[in-house]
């Protein structure tokens, strides 16, 4: 790898740092500047869509072929209905700490999903590390908090958003 191709690959991974975080933070300024959620969730993905065909342009061509197509549209619908679950909740007045301690819940899912569809064997360290996420998510959480009267349908939208 050259110097220009590996200050390039830091570029792309600094952008998607920055859209990650711009998730839950950028998310909640959107929404409190009136932005629905459709456009919300549309900025980042158009924002690496174009980084990615600067970058990438010649890597792309397969997708416009007609078998290409198909499963990029496929993938696109997957991506963008999980996009929405990740500025769901922040749309319905979720406050941005439950929203990302939902998001971050994500490797509690890929333990169980792994066992789920590839048959993966769940040992006593992956069941330690599930109970320890779920009982911080718990305390965090706190959900016997007369405080904690969130929206049920962003509660459920930033939980589903955490299995990306």
């Amino acid at each position: 790898m050259n110097r220009n191709e590996l200050n390039r690959s830091h570029l792309q991974v600094l952008v998607s740092a920055v859209l990650y975080g711009y998730i839950i933070v950028g998310g909640r300024v959107l929404s409190n500047l009136g932005l629905s959620l459709i456009e919300i969730a549309l900025l980042p993905l158009a924002l690496s869509s174009l980084v990615l065909l600067l970058f990438r342009p010649s890597s792309y061509r397969s997708l416009f072929t007609r078998s290409g197509f198909y499963g990029f549209a496929l993938f696109g619908l997957i991506g963008a209905a999980l996009q929405l679950t990740q500025y769901g909740g922040i749309v319905l007045g979720v406050p941005v700490a439950v929203v990302a301690v939902l998001l971050y819940m994500q490797p509690v899912w890929t333990v169980l999903l792994s066992r789920l569809i590839h048959g993966e064997r769940i040992t006593r360290r992956k069941l330690a590390a599930l109970g320890l996420a779920l009982a911080g998510m718990l305390i965090l959480l706190n959900p016997y908090s007369p405080v904690a009267d969130y929206s049920f349908l962003g509660m459920a939208s930033s939980f589903l958003a955490g299995w990306v």
